[in-house]
């Protein structure tokens, strides 16, 4: 299990786990950020087809998985060298309760997933008004 969020900080609680298939899988280099309605969660998953990324929430936890085929191997050629990475790749996170799951969005643009993941109304600050006695 790799944590990449302090579980502590408050709003957050997204706890991330990698998945792999080895050491030629392919791999996900992820960004978070957070903005006033929402966080925003970025995905690099070059040379990934959209028909080959899966994104879906059971039970708090968001799913991000993508498949890249290893073009080159075909039967009858000799690789010499070989570091671009193929395979399937999983990640999971942990939605914290400052985030709504029914409301997420996912866009898929040039090599880059993006998710918004909209904060719930009673998680997000506000100013409460103070009144005199």
């Amino acid at each position: 299990m790799l944590t990449l969020w302090n579980r502590t900080r408050p709003g957050w609680g997204l706890e991330d786990w990698l998945d792999t298939a080895g050491p030629a899988a392919l791999n996900v280099a992820v960004d978070v950020e957070e903005q006033d309605e929402h966080y925003v969660l970025r995905a690099d998953l070059p040379g990934v087809a959209q028909k080959d990324i899966d994104v879906s929430v059971h039970n708090g936890v968001l799913t991000l998985s993508a498949h890249r085929e290893d073009a080159e191997s075909k039967e009858g050629k000799k690789r010499w060298h070989h570091e671009r990475r193929f395979g399937q790749v999983t990640r999971r996170f942990n939605l914290g309760p400052a985030i709504d799951a029914t409301k997420i969005e996912a866009a898929y643009e040039n090599g880059v997933l993006t998710l918004s993941l909209p904060k719930r109304e009673e998680s997000k600050p506000r100013q409460i008004p103070v009144s005199t006695n």
